[in-house]
């Protein structure tokens, strides 16, 4: 299981949200979810596939 992570992030006027993740150097290789979430409903998410 990942370490969570939490950043802030904004929409604009059309919902489209940008925002720079950091990835930490020891996060190990696999399968790592990003997700979306605010008013305590996660409502969009990603798979990172981190390599060696």
């Amino acid at each position: 299981m990942s370490t969570l992570l939490t950043f802030a992030f904004r929409a604009n006027a059309s919902g489209s949200v940008s925002v720079p993740v950091l990835v930490p150097r020891n996060i190990g290789a696999g399968d790592h979810t990003i997700k979306v979430c605010w008013a305590a409903l996660c409502r969009a998410s990603a798979t990172l596939n981190v390599t060696d």
